[in-house]
């Protein structure tokens, strides 16, 4: 979600959409929404991401979507392409997940994609950018706020 849609209020007749919410915990940013239409229910999200010059790292869920995570790299190839990988899990097998197999999964997700991207892209100055320190703590808060908005799922 970006920082226009994060801090968007949206109307539908005499409904306002909440508020969104957000924590950091160093490079990264957990936010959720409980409606973006103002009806209650309707349209829930939250997104775990860290973004910076080189890219993003995102774990995101919509109301009646599956979790999705990706990566993307802008640029990172010699060929000026962008490294971009991702996977999604249906919502009900994310809650099979406690919030540490959560971290654990995540953390090995983004470890392995960063080191692909290494690998492939030749130029890793600008991966440096990506910090993992503070993601179990972003990935604990994401699965609270998913496991809340999708009623557990």
């Amino acid at each position: 979600m970006g920082a226009a849609a994060a801090s968007a209020l949206l109307v539908t007749g005499d409904a306002v959409a909440s508020m969104p919410t957000g924590e950091r915990y160093g490079a990264w940013h957990v936010v959720s929404i409980t409606s973006m239409s103002g009806v209650d229910g309707n349209d829930a999200a939250a997104v775990l991401t860290q973004e910076n010059a080189a890219g993003a790292l995102r774990v995101r869920w919509d109301e009646g979507r599956p979790v999705r995570i990706s990566v993307k790299i802008e640029s990172c190839y010699p060929d000026d392409e962008d490294f971009y990988q991702y996977y999604s899990i249906p919502t009900a097998l994310w809650h099979v997940l406690s919030p540490g197999e959560v971290a654990d999964r995540l953390e090995a997700d983004f470890g392995t994609w960063l080191k692909q991207a290494r690998l492939g892209c030749g130029e890793t100055a600008r991966l440096e950018l990506f910090k993992m320190a503070g993601l179990r703590s972003a990935a604990r808060d994401f699965a609270s706020r998913l496991r809340y908005l999708s009623g557990g799922r």
